[in-house]
């Protein structure tokens, strides 16, 4: 990932400039790569933890107000993952990889997707790989495709598409849940689903959002 920022050949135009540093910061560590010890002083400023995983981690869950970068920079995520690793092992002879982008409306996931068809127009390297384009598809000739989901396949991922959609691996999956516009309050019910009573619908939603990336592994 570092190089790959690095370079102005693949994500080093279109993610560079002092903003998108502590971006930069968090998407070198989520995937496992060492940081600077300039680079360890933003990462713990942003997360509380002393150092780095030092390992590709499974989940990362970020609470970012709007306008905060965190479309774009999930795009670069996803572009790098599908595009610049390596899943051969993970595939079956045939199989190719779905890499779904889920959102609470159809809106919002058009806007991910069009940040993400925005990376792979920009970076030669990458546009090189692109081997079929739809509304909702890009498709890479090293097996992976990214898809944007209607509303019904981001809450059923499984009734769409029938048994082919289920073969496919999954690499990531990105949500965005929109901002509450409820009191410190009402945000502080979440915990009561511990309790026996219903979460709030924000609570809900990052629990929908999980049940439904969950479906999508084989």
């Amino acid at each position: 990932m570092r190089a790959a920022l690095g370079d102005p050949d693949l994500f080093g135009r279109v993610f560079a400039g002092e903003s998108w540093a502590a971006w930069r910061v968090l998407l070198i560590a989520a995937m496992g790569e060492a940081l600077t010890k300039l680079e360890r002083v933003v990462f713990e400023s942003l997360t509380g933890r002393h150092r780095e995983p030092a390992e590709r981690v499974d989940e990362l869950w970020a609470v970012i107000g709007r306008r905060g970068g965190k479309t774009r920079a999930v795009a670069v995520l996803a572009a790098y993952i599908a595009a610049l690793c390596d899943h051969v092992d993970r595939l079956a002879p045939g199989e190719r990889a779905v890499l779904p982008i889920l959102s609470a409306s159809i809106w919002q996931a058009q806007k991910a997707f069009g940040f993400l068809a925005g990376v792979f127009d920009a970076v030669p390297a990458l546009s090189a790989l692109v081997i079929g384009r739809t509304a909702e598809t890009i498709a890479l000739s090293n097996g992976v495709d990214h898809r944007m989901p209607t509303s019904e396949l981001s809450n059923h991922p499984r009734g769409h598409g029938g048994r082919h959609s289920r073969r496919r691996g999954r690499l990531l999956a990105y949500r965005e849940q929109p901002q509450s516009r409820q009191g410190d309050s009402r945000r502080r019910s979440t915990l009561a689903r511990h309790h026996g009573r219903s979460p709030n619908r924000d609570f809900l939603a990052l629990w929908q959002a999980r049940r439904a990336v969950e479906r999508f592994s084989p």
